[in-house]
């Protein structure tokens, strides 16, 4: 579903109520009036340099709606790669646990 030109106080509730039926939601901003809703979607896409930055937990400086696609690639990467560390250093310790 995509939900335009909302009130922060309806953006909030949407996303809200998405995460309490148990969907996974994304949310996009570019301003101060999306903190709220950035913050309660799984996952959040600050479009700017602003406030709105500071909240979501990625950030586009390239202001474009597509550039949306650019940040999930890159979370996925920051993730995998990030789960590949954690491998390491567990395996990592059990091997010299056994020496």
């Amino acid at each position: 579903h995509v939900f335009g030109r909302t009130t922060p106080n309806d953006k909030v509730s949407i996303v809200s109520t998405f995460v309490e039926i148990g969907e996974i939601t994304l949310m996009c901003g570019d301003g101060g009036n999306d903190c709220g809703a950035l913050k309660a979607a799984h996952v959040g896409i600050s479009l700017s340099d602003a406030e709105a930055s500071v909240v979501a937990p990625f950030t586009s400086l390239d202001k474009t709606i597509s550039s949306v696609t650019e940040v999930l690639k890159e979370g996925r990467c920051a993730l995998a790669s990030a789960l590949a560390a954690y491998k390491y250093m567990i395996m990592y310790g059990q091997v010299e646990s056994i020496n």
